[in-house]
């Protein structure tokens, strides 16, 4: 059984999921705004246009959900190479996506998604945090000991079962 997970675990992968998500929404409007911007594109923002520009957000969104959300699950069950990878790819998307993607809304003059990708990279600056935090490290290495005492328990019953 599984120690009682800390409620920073809860606050972190919900974030990281959540940020995923608004991430999609925000590269729709994104994709949106630089299409509409490109010269030539204007028949392009009409009917089948606008649902590949759906397509791409959404479409790499959801993969990116769905990678992200076996990631999240694992790291939940106990995983700790689960959570290295999260923050890893957490670490990148702080140190260089948020910033990026800033600079781009800005060069497009969209104050508001400038402002969406503000506060979508403030969240997973805090999902980031929230996953090294003490109550974190504790919990998973509570879980590497509880898994450790099952497997020598099995061990030990094993051995002195006559066969």
């Amino acid at each position: 059984m599984l120690p009682k997970r800390p409620m920073m675990l809860y606050v972190s992968l919900g974030l990281v999921m959540l940020t995923t998500l608004l991430g999609a929404v925000c590269h729709y409007f994104y994709l949106e705004a630089m299409f509409a911007r490109s010269p030539g594109s204007a028949g392009l923002m009409e009917g089948l246009g606008k649902l590949g520009i759906a397509a791409m957000a959404f479409g790499g969104g959801g993969f990116w959900l769905s990678v992200t959300g076996v990631f999240c699950w694992l790291a939940w069950t106990g995983r700790n190479w689960a959570r290295i990878t999260i923050l890893i790819f957490m670490g990148m998307i702080v140190m260089a996506g948020g910033p990026m993607k800033i600079l781009m809304a800005f060069a497009l003059d969209r104050h508001a998604l400038m402002g969406a990708y503000l506060v979508v990279w403030l969240l997973e600056m805090v999902a980031f945090a929230c996953l090294l935090l003490p109550a974190c490290n504790r919990w998973y290495r509570e879980v590497k000991q509880a898994a450790a005492q099952v497997g020598s328990d099995a061990k030990a019953d094993s051995q002195s079962e006559p066969v």
